[in-house]
């Protein structure tokens, strides 16, 4: 009966020492941070040199509109294409351009770096990016 009782007690405080040291489930590895920011977003503004516009943009027959591709490269590393569609004076028009960020996790926020640098252009919050680099900014929701 002894034996019996100090096994019971040795497998309960057994197993809580093993759950109590088992890593969150919540804590997000750098592999599910880039997976966390990938996806498509639509673009909601778009600044340029101080002057910006809500997006879509539609009056007088002018239009603007864009979308956002966000891929993953690596656990850290994400490829970023942008593309904006344009009718101004009945001419349609469609830019697209992309590159690579770093990306770190810090709290709830991830942000984004120029590759290979330290110098900060743009976060990643809930379902909202922003990106304010070099004069524009854009802001994007993912869909």
């Amino acid at each position: 009966m002894k034996n019996q009782l100090k096994t019971r007690i040795f497998l309960f405080f057994f197993s809580l020492v093993m759950f109590t040291n088992c890593k969150k489930s919540d804590e997000l590895s750098p592999a599910n941070i880039a997976d966390k920011i990938t996806g498509n977003y639509t673009m909601t503004l778009l600044a340029v040199d101080g002057q910006s516009l809500n997006l879509p943009y539609n009056q007088g027959g002018e239009q603007l509109n864009g979308t956002i591709v966000i891929s993953k490269v690596s656990a850290t590393s994400i490829l970023f294409t942008y593309t904006l569609n344009s009718v101004i004076s009945g001419i349609k028009n469609q830019k697209s351009d992309s590159g690579n960020f770093d990306i770190k996790q810090n709290g709830s926020v991830i942000e984004l770096y120029e590759a290979n640098s330290t110098t900060k252009v743009g976060a990643f919050s809930g379902t909202i990016l922003t990106i304010d680099s070099g004069g524009t900014k854009i802001n994007a929701t993912k869909n």
